[in-house]
C-alpha cells in the first residue's frame, strides 16, 4: 500500500512554502506557471495519487475577461465597482478574473479586443453595443469554445452562452407608468433622452416607457431627441434646445443614468413643474435626486448582476454541455427610488 503523502513532504520535496502548495492542491490563483509545475513533479516523484493527480493537471483555474465601459457617465463606475466586488468574493477559488477597458462610443475597440483573447482565457463577460461585427467577433469565440456571456446590454444577435441582466422593458415601462402618474393632466410634451442607439438596454427601456405613457396619457406629446452621444457640449446643446423649442414641455425621460454636463444642462433649465425619471443609482444621480432635479429613479443592482455574470462564466467553463446557449436570464427586480428611501451608500 502506497504511504500517505502529507503536505509537508510536498513542501520539503518541492522547495516552496506550505501555503503555495495549498494553493495548488486547492486549484487556487495567485500561482505562477513555473512554481505549479514545481510542486506538480514533486507529487509525482512522491507517488501522490494518480487519478488525483491527473485530475488537478488537467484543471487550470478560470481565466475571465471582463469587458466594461470606460468614459464620464458615472453608471460605468457602479458597473466596475460591482465587479470589483464580485471578483473580490471569488479570489480564493481559483478564479482569476481582469477587467479590460473599452470606448462605448468607438464600437470598434471591444471588436478588436473580443477578436484577439490571449491563450489563457477561458471565458469572458461584455457590456457590449448591438453591432454586427461585435456578433461575428462573439460567434468566433464561440467557435473556439471560449464562453461569452452578455451582462446589462445584451447582443442578442450573436451566439453569446447567455445574457444576465435586468428586465429592461419592464423598467421603462415603469418609468412610464411613473410619468403618466407625476405629471398633471392636459395637453404638453415629454422629452425622450438616450445616450446611445447601439446599446440594446436603452432601446428596450425607451420602447417600453413610450408604449406605457402613450397608453396611460394620449394627451402628451413624445419629443424623441437625438441621441447625445459621449461629447460634453453637444448632449449640453440638445438638452437647451429641448427646453428652449418646448413650450409645453412637462416632463424629461432618460434611458440611462445621464452624464455630469447632461445633469448639469436639465439642473439648469428644468422648472418646478418639470418631471424629470431616470435610470440608475450613481453618485452624480443620487445628488440630482437630492437635489430635485430628478424626481425618480429606475434602477438595478449591479452587484448582483456581477455576481451571476461570473457564476454564468465559471459554470460554462465547467460544464460546457450543461450549459444552454443563447438563454437569457433577466433576475434583477426592478427599484423604484424617490429621495425619501435612496439606500445609504
Amino acid at each position: 500500500m502506497r504511504p500517505k503523502v502529507k503536505i509537508v513532504d510536498v513542501v520539503r520535496a518541492s522547495g516552496v512554502s506550505r501555503a503555495t502548495v495549498d494553493r495548488v492542491l486547492n486549484n487556487r490563483s495567485g500561482v505562477k506557471e513555473a512554481t505549479r509545475t514545481q510542486v506538480m513533479q514533486a507529487l509525482q516523484s512522491l507517488g501522490y495519487a494518480p487519478d488525483a493527480l491527473s485530475a488537478l493537471l488537467k484543471k487550470r483555474p478560470h481565466d475571465i475577461r471582463i469587458f466594461l465601459l470606460d468614459g464620464t457617465n458615472p453608471f460605468f463606475a457602479e458597473i466596475r465597482n460591482g465587479f470589483k466586488h464580485a471578483i473580490e468574493a471569488i479570489e480564493t477559488l481559483g478564479v482569476n478574473a481582469s477587467c479590460i477597458d473599452f470606448d462605448p462610443y468607438t464600437p470598434k475597440t471591444l471588436e478588436r479586443a473580443l477578436m484577439a483573447p490571449d491563450d489563457m482565457t477561458s471565458a469572458i463577460i461584455a457590456v457590449g453595443a448591438e453591432t454586427a461585427a461585435t456578433a461575428k467577433a462573439i460567434d468566433a469565440l464561440q467557435a473556439r469554445g471560449i464562453p461569452v456571456i452578455t451582462v446589462i446590454s445584451d447582443i442578442a444577435s450573436s451566439k453569446r452562452t447567455k445574457h444576465i441582466g435586468q428586465d429592461n422593458y419592464a423598467a421603462g415601462e415603469t418609468a412610464g407608468r411613473l410619468m403618466a402618474k407625476m405629471v398633471p393632466i392636459g395637453l404638453g410634451s415629454i422629452g425622450l433622452l438616450i445616450g446611445h442607439s447601439d446599446f440594446e438596454h436603452l432601446n428596450e427601456r425607451q420602447t417600453g416607457f413610450t408604449k406605457t405613457l402613450r397608453r396611460m396619457r394620449p394627451d402628451l406629446k413624445l419629443i424623441t431627441t437625438e441621441p447625445y452621444g459621449g461629447t460634453d457640449t453637444g448632449c449640453m446643446q440638445l438638452v437647451d434646445d429641448l427646453f428652449t423649442n418646448s413650450s409645453d414641455l412637462k416632463g424629461v425621460y432618460l434611458s440611462g443614468g445621464g452624464q455630469p454636463h447632461l445633469i448639469e444642462a436639465l439642473s439648469r433649465n428644468r422648472t418646478a413643474h418639470q418631471t424629470i425619471i431616470a435610470h440608475e443609482i450613481s453618485q452624480l444621480s443620487r445628488a440630482a435626486l437630492e437635489q430635485g432635479t430628478f424626481q425618480a429613479l429606475v434602477a438595478h443592482d449591479i452587484a448582483h448582476v456581477a455576481r451571476m455574470a461570473i457564476d454564468a462564466a465559471i459554470e460554462s467553463t465547467d460544464k460546457p454541455q450543461e450549459t444552454s446557449r443563447n438563454t437569457c436570464q433577466k433576475p434583477c427586480g426592478i427599484n423604484i427610488y424617490v429621495p425619501e428611501n435612496l439606500p445609504k451608500t
